[in-house]
């Protein structure tokens, strides 16, 4: 369902509504009962008050997670971020999306590039190295030894 101008989510009109009224619960006194197209890019509810919510308050990576999803990059998330993160985190969302967010939330992309002060992963097969081996790899580290089969799935 498209909401906004190359925008999309998984969710149908009424779980909008309702992840509407979950956002304005975070912050009732900055978000209205009823936004319009513009509040909903530009009316921001503060990162502390989004990792305090249920669903995120335990998760150690909560606040990566609001960085992830917030377009400026300081966690503060707008009713669209909002609607984005819920959205990749529904089942409805195809396996591509979340592994993307996956790994932007976790602070590393695949093909060299990196995020933050994380060294770059140069390739798919490091990729898999890293997600699938039993002992970090690194200079400094033991020799990797993978989970059977693992890197066979991988190449």
């Amino acid at each position: 369902m498209t909401f906004g101008e190359g925008d999309c989510t998984f969710f149908t009109r009424k779980d909008i509504l309702r992840v509407h009224k979950r956002f304005r619960e975070t912050s009732p006194e900055l978000v209205p009962e009823v936004m319009t197209e513009g509040q909903a890019t530009s009316i921001q509810v503060p990162r502390d008050r989004i990792e305090k919510m249920p669903e995120l308050v335990e998760n150690p990576f909560k606040g990566r997670i609001c960085e992830a999803f917030s377009r400026q990059g300081d966690g503060n998330l707008t009713f669209e971020d909002f609607l984005d993160l819920l959205s990749v985190f529904s089942e409805q969302a195809p396996r591509d999306i979340k592994v993307f967010y996956a790994f932007k939330i976790y602070g590393c992309m695949p093909f060299g590039s990196y995020v933050a002060t994380l060294e770059p992963v140069p390739d798919t097969l490091e990729v898999a190295r890293l997600l699938f081996c039993k002992k970090p790899i690194g200079p400094h580290l033991a020799t990797p030894e993978p989970v059977p089969d693992t890197l066979e799935v991988a190449n």
